[in-house]
């Protein structure tokens, strides 16, 4: 009632009080999960669909919960965006990624490039870039090699409030990369596709998911992908299971594949030597 205005009667009902425990119930979970290093980054591999070879892979959170068992982000990100304990969680994942990306440097010496799904929670604040600049000066990723995925709601929402965080770094040499996740499903301002420099699009695994069959889906992933290369944007098709579906974005010069037909997403140790036996194939 207070939340409401005050000076009302709200009835109570028993269902409240069981979401608002187990509300705060999660909420402190979380809070536990963080100190006691229940999180815990997988990996999925980018696969170059030319060569065939791991060029890159996507960070994904999951929660080790001591009574739930593995948890991915949908089972709990609405509460940490609500705990305020996304930028605690953001830090988390990207001071992994960035472990790795160095860990895992190829023969030229280049890190290797890693996505991370950003929540657009935290995203549009000055406080968070300020922070990603930091870590990535700290430790001379000039390249950066780390790539934020956010969603074309994400995107619209922070081209309507007028502040562009790629511009925002303003450190000569470093630049934050940026994808759009779920691209050709959701509105979209392909506008923002230049004014945010973006690296890449990743279309929506619901058209891939018919990819091959010769309907409206190959028809707009032949125009994303299309569009996408006219303005110098690289594409990366998610969800991929099929060869039917890989095939299909081979012939229509999709530059990237993302799905189980490769990997699921994979602990550290398991990621690290999938990519080692890749490489080993590769000639040096």
């Amino acid at each position: 009632a207070k939340e409401q205005g005050g000076q009302r009667i709200q009835v109570f009902e028993s269902w409240m009080a069981q979401s608002e425990s187990e509300h705060m119930r999660l909420n402190r979970e979380l809070d536990d999960a963080l100190r006691e290093n229940q999180l815990e980054v997988y990996y999925q591999p980018i696969i170059d669909i030319r060569t065939g070879i791991i060029s890159r892979a996507e960070a994904l959170l999951r929660w080790n919960h001591p009574d739930k068992g593995l948890l991915a982000p949908d089972a709990f990100l609405s509460i940490t965006e609500q705990s305020g304990l996304t930028d605690s969680i953001t830090a988390y994942v990207l001071e992994q990624a960035v472990i790795c990306s160095l860990r895992w440097r190829d023969r030229g010496d280049e890190a290797f490039p890693i996505n991370i799904n950003e929540s657009p929670a935290s995203f549009v604040t000055r406080s968070l870039v300020e922070q990603w600049r930091t870590r990535l000066s700290q430790v001379g990723l000039d390249e950066s090699r780390i790539t934020l995925e956010l969603t074309p709601a994400s995107i619209n929402n922070i081209h309507a409030t007028g502040f562009n965080p790629v511009k925002s770094l303003g450190l000569a040499g470093l630049r934050l990369h940026l994808a759009i996740d779920d691209f050709g499903i959701e509105p979209f301002s392909l506008l923002a596709l230049q004014e945010f420099k973006m690296d890449s699009v990743k279309i929506d695994r619901d058209l891939i998911r018919d990819a091959g069959q010769g309907g409206d889906a190959d028809r707009i992933m032949d125009g994303i992908i299309g569009m996408a290369h006219a303005i110098n944007v690289q594409v990366v098709g998610v969800g991929v299971e099929t060869d039917e579906q890989l095939q299909f974005l081979s012939r229509a010069g999709c530059d990237y594949a993302q799905g189980y037909l490769f990997s699921r997403p994979l602990r550290k140790d398991d990621f690290e030597k999938l990519l080692e036996l890749d490489r080993q194939k590769t000639p040096s």
